[in-house]
């Protein structure tokens, strides 16, 4: 997608341009292998500086996806400690056709404020239905009270 910001094949080395303080997601992508695709190894980071980078296995928000034939899963991240151009190492993976694909880590509190936000719109949407609908029916019932009352009151 548009959020990826470099993509090395396993195994396989690249450079990706990082800035200093944001948290990258690291993702494996495999041609149709879903849960059973995985790196044989760790992924190594090493900084402009020539420092490596620490790669933990907790990325953030966990994403997990397929489209089509491809299935992609968060397996990383990190965050980089100065700006400019790294090097990133990838094992090899226990299927062919596999690569990993670095991308901006997404933020929990807007990923939580969207889902939370869908699931509380349904509820209300549902609750609000409710409400409707019983305001319907006790509208319905008045209006033909109101009319025998009418009626009675004329004759």
């Amino acid at each position: 997608g548009s959020g990826v910001i470099a993509e090395v094949d396993a195994p396989g080395t690249g450079t990706v341009e990082l800035e200093a303080g944001e948290r990258y997601a690291l993702h494996l992508v495999t041609p149709g292998y879903g849960d059973d695709a995985d790196l044989l190894g760790d992924i190594e980071l090493t900084a402009p500086s020539g420092d490596t980078v620490d790669v933990d296995g907790s990325p953030t928000v966990h994403m997990e996806t397929t489209m089509g034939s491809w299935h992609a899963e968060s397996v990383a991240a990190f965050i980089a400690p100065e700006d400019g151009v790294y090097e990133i190492t990838v094992p090899s993976a226990d299927v062919d056709d596999a690569r990993v694909l670095v991308a901006p880590d997404q933020a929990f509190a807007p990923f939580f404020a969207g889902i939370f936000g869908s699931v509380l719109g349904v509820f209300v949407a549902i609750g609000l239905g409710i409400l409707g609908l019983g305001l319907t029916i006790g509208g319905i019932i008045w209006w033909v009270f109101r009319s025998r009352a009418r009626r009675e009151a004329t004759a």
